[in-house]
């Protein structure tokens, strides 16, 4: 098994980017998820609410992220990855609640007028990082702005899978941008991600936490924005567990530095 694709999101529920190599952290990879959108209560905003934020691309630069929309890439926004703020404020995700900074009302206005609803993006103030307790090693850890867990893990083969039985059934086959992970393995069975408990990614030390429970985000087009009723509903009867849809697998970090594609995905003892 080796790591064919790492995968970062740096403006929670927008586009990815795909990177070469990463640093690792215990809070995820460097530039996953460390900025966010908060609607007028202060709420985070995805991908559930606002399936629009799927066409909004990014790209990471020296000193700030391209925000662009995809069918357009004219319409580009540059974001400074330290921006000064005077204004923070306790952003909720989930039960969590984030010391977070609130950019220039120009980008917020920028985000707002796109998706047609007033929207602030927001940093995490680096001092205030969300954590939560683990079953397993090391039994607490840092989190970003990510839903649940810090890493979530996904093979191409059960994609593929997936994507075979979509077919059989008469049903467009989906895009594994669509579910959104960080560390996509190639080079083994379906699902065989599922029975790591325990695995290295080069000096990389990181330890299985749980199944990833799915929502609808993983039925709206990465590009287009649409959502629609697969794959959600075909997984409903074929990966269900405990009348949760799961797919992929989230992980905590354990030891080490740094990851980079095509490293060995290891099963550790």
């Amino acid at each position: 098994m080796k790591l064919s694709e790492i995968w970062v999101y740096p403006i929670k529920s927008l586009g990815g980017v795909s990177i070469a190599s990463s640093k690792v952290l215990q809070s995820g990879l460097t530039m996953d998820r460390r900025f966010m959108l908060v609607d007028e209560d202060n709420q985070f905003m995805t991908q559930r609410q606002l399936p629009a934020m799927a066409t909004l691309g990014t790209k990471i630069n020296n000193n700030s992220i391209s925000v662009f929309e995809k069918s357009n890439s004219t319409n580009e926004i540059q974001i400074p990855l330290i921006f000064k703020s005077e204004r923070s404020i306790s952003a909720s995700i989930w039960e969590s609640r984030v010391d977070s900074m609130v950019a220039a009302q120009c980008y917020n206005d920028w985000f707002s007028n796109y998706l047609e609803k007033t929207v602030r993006l927001v940093r995490m103030n680096n001092e205030e990082m969300r954590s939560r307790k683990l079953s397993v090693a090391p039994y607490m850890t840092d989190m970003s702005y990510a839903d649940g867990y810090p890493f979530l893990i996904l093979s191409r083969a059960s994609v593929a899978q997936l994507n075979a039985e979509l077919m059989e059934f008469g049903e467009s086959s989906v895009d594994i941008r669509q579910f959104r992970a960080n560390l996509i393995v190639d080079e083994c069975q379906p699902f065989e991600e599922d029975k790591l408990k325990s695995f290295r990614v080069g000096d990389c030390h990181f330890n299985m936490i749980k199944p990833c429970a799915r929502c609808q985000v993983i039925t709206v087009d990465q590009d287009t924005g649409q959502p629609s009723k697969q794959p959600l509903k075909h997984l409903a009867k074929t990966r269900n567990s405990g009348n949760k849809v799961i797919f992929g697998m989230n992980a905590a970090f354990v030891s080490g530095s740094q990851i980079n594609v095509d490293d060995e995905v290891i099963k550790a003892v």
